[in-house]
């Protein structure tokens, strides 16, 4: 094999590489980014359906949704603020 063929195929090989590695780079983010928003968007959406039909917030109150795992779920009493209302939406044991 001549100097100049033997360069070449390792010129070709470099270059499916990084092609390569650039489309496992792109997957990889893709796959990120779905992780991070099933942590932001949990199944749980039906898990506190009848509590939140329960919620009454007074006209002049703002109501203020504490979510996420089981430390936001401990939190009681939950913090008494003029103007306003809290509910808590953690789950424990996720």
């Amino acid at each position: 094999m001549t100097y100049v063929r033997r360069n070449l195929l390792l010129i070709l090989a470099l270059a499916v590489s990084l092609i390569f590695n650039v489309l496992l780079g792109m997957a990889a983010r893709n796959y990120y980014v779905a992780a991070k928003i099933a942590v932001v968007e949990p199944i749980f959406t039906q898990y506190f359906s009848k509590q939140n039909a329960a919620v009454k917030v007074a006209g002049d109150q703002r109501l203020i949704v504490l979510f996420g795992d089981s430390r936001v779920a401990q939190w009681d009493p939950l913090p008494q603020i003029d103007g306003y209302a809290f509910a808590n939406r953690g789950i424990g044991g996720v």
